[in-house]
């Protein structure tokens, strides 16, 4: 009979103490528990015509009083044989339990109807040590409610069973009751066996990955591409693969009993096997991947310096153009929400092209909405219903300082506006006014209590980072090249020569696109370890090398780390 079909019925007793002969029995708890659901449960306090122990009173709760009100220990056991009916019936250490329910009602439990947990635990698992009833729990994340009460443990007990009945399925290959039932009493080592495909990947694979940072490809019977993964440590994540096989995900179990071989390829630093593995799952379209099969493009802001009154603006689409660009956004309407708050709450141009020209200037430069610096017309033909506000550039560089600041995450007044507005329009009952500024007010939260999610300008001409372990070189948002502490004198040199000979102006293929998000999102995940040094406007190569090499000097030394500021505290880089 296939287990899945089999009704257990899994049971917990409470006892006056450890001797059937002697103890009598104070609770009686079950659950009726079928292909991995319970169907039913049964509980009941039992009438033990003697004191309860002190000592059973600490660790269960059950008082004299309240068992000598309970039914007499023949009715309760009616019930619970008519409960159990032909099912097999379960127990952690089974030897207790069966042994006081057959010592109460003689024949009650037939011996080949029994299965233990604990004996299934201690065959079938190598971890955790100890296989108490508790220990298990914790192992597989059980919650343990009203431990040492009867239906609770019950219950947790069910629970255990059915992660040891996947894994005898998995790791025997067999779903037959009675493999089940014999495998309780059979060697430790009957339990353990170890998958034929396995042995040559313990034996000729895993001894020889490196402990250094990589990509791995695990490859299928005609060495078929089956997963793509990366890894810090190439020998911890690849073995982890062949440990606990019955507590990773579904789909992880299926993919293990295929792989035939392991490949890898070693990187120095984990951000250049970040960039590996997404180049090599788009490339090879492995079974098992689900994500970054896929190129994404992303959202963009983009300011453009060369414009006379630049403005912010949504594209997505990189350019190598000297604009700055930040992002990318998570999706269309965080991005669209953002740049919304940029030209309500800030005094920059929003006029189009044609109005932008006008001698008179726009309307919103009149309502003071923009400090545009737009020239004052040559003949004032009549004068404006509202005044025009002063064109000043350096208010209008002024107020790009604030968006920038606002986009570092720096500037929260925009909050305290937001929620200023939402309530008055409240208060004018203008609920859908009020509903857009609660919109608005959602996204910037989210993004600013991130951290600094909107900071991360991604093409800087020259960009050097580092933290306490590697060092990147990035051009125009892309790696260049990558370092580990101590950096050979070298490679560093044949780096820097390389940068001059920089990419012409052009618009970013995907493959380059990715390769921005990547780098974009790594300096992200590390904004609270890595130091950053950007080139200058106009600054030479020469001078940013000196700029970057005596920094790195200083974060090579043991008394500057890269993870600290000068005060030593922990470092935000500005990105």
């Amino acid at each position: 009979m296939n287990v899945q079909d089999v009704r257990f019925v899994v049971t917990d007793l409470e006892t006056t103490g450890g001797n059937p002969d002697r103890d009598r029995i104070i609770e009686v708890g079950a659950v009726a528990w079928r292909a991995g659901v319970i169907e039913d449960r049964f509980q009941s306090l039992v009438n033990p015509r003697c004191a309860v122990p002190s000592r059973i009173t600490r660790l269960t709760g059950l008082t004299t009083a309240e068992v000598f009100r309970a039914p007499d220990q023949d009715a309760v056991l009616d019930d619970f044989e008519a409960f159990l009916g032909d099912a097999v019936i379960v127990a952690h250490n089974a030897k207790f339990d069966v042994g006081f329910l057959n010592n109460a009602r003689v024949g009650l439990i037939k011996p080949d109807r029994v299965l233990c947990t604990l004996k299934l635990a201690r065959r079938l698992l190598t971890t955790p040590s100890s296989k108490g009833l508790a220990a298990l729990c914790t192992h597989f994340g059980i919650p343990l409610v009203r431990h040492h009460r009867a239906l609770g443990d019950a219950e947790a007990t069910a629970h255990v069973l059915q992660h040891l009945v996947r894994t005898y399925q998995y790791r025997l290959d067999d779903e037959s009751l009675s493999g089940l039932l014999a495998l309780q009493n059979r060697p430790y080592a009957a339990g353990r066996r170890t998958p034929a495909q396995f042995q040559h990947l313990r034996e000729n694979v895993l001894p020889n990955l490196p402990d250094v940072p990589g990509v791995y490809t695990m490859l299928g019977a005609s060495s078929k591409v089956l997963y793509v993964g990366k890894a810090k440590r190439l020998t911890q994540r690849v073995r982890s693969y062949f440990s606990g096989i019955e507590n990773h995900a579904a789909h992880i179990r299926k993919l293990v009993p295929q792989i035939a071989d392991i490949r890898w390829v070693e990187t120095q630093t984990e951000l250049e096997s970040l960039i590996l593995e997404s180049a090599t799952i788009k490339q090879q379209h492995p079974t098992y991947n689900r994500a970054q099969t896929k190129y994404r493009t992303g959202a963009y802001l983009r300011l453009n310096p060369a414009e006379h009154a630049p403005r912010w603006t949504i594209t997505r689409a990189l350019w190598d153009d000297g604009a700055a660009y930040v992002g990318p956004f998570g999706s269309r309407e965080d991005i669209e929400t953002i740049h919304l708050v940029i030209e309500r709450f800030y005094r920059l141009r929003k006029c189009d092209d044609d109005s932008f020209v006008q001698p008179e200037g726009c309307l919103y430069r009149k309502m003071g909405q923009c400090v545009c610096p737009t020239a004052p017309p040559k003949k004032r033909t009549k004068a404006p219903s509202i005044p025009s506000a002063p064109a000043d550039h350096e208010a209008y560089r002024r107020e790009l300082d604030r968006v920038d600041a606002f986009l570092r995450g720096e500037d929260r007044a925009i909050h305290a506006q937001v929620a200023l507005g939402m309530r008055e329009a409240a208060d004018r009952r203008d609920y859908e006014e009020a509903g857009q500024f609660r919109d608005l007010l959602r996204v910037l939260t989210r993004y600013q209590d991130e951290g600094r999610q909107l900071a991360l300008r991604v093409m800087h001409p020259l960009r050097v980072v580092a933290n306490s372990s590697e060092v990147h070189m990035l051009t125009k948002g892309r790696r260049h090249a990558s370092f580990v502490w101590p950096i050979e004198s070298d490679v560093w040199e044949a780096a820097w020569e390389g940068l001059s000979e920089a990419d012409a102006d052009h618009r970013l293929r995907r493959e380059e696109l990715d390769e921005v998000r990547i780098v974009a999102q790594w300096l992200y995940a590390q904004r609270e370890e890595v130091r950053v040094i950007d080139g200058e406007p106009g600054e030479s190569l020469v001078a940013f090398r000196e700029r970057v090499e005596e920094a790195v000097l200083a974060w090579a030394s043991t008394e500057d780390d890269p993870r600290r500021d000068e005060t030593g505290r922990a470092k935000t880089s500005d990105v």
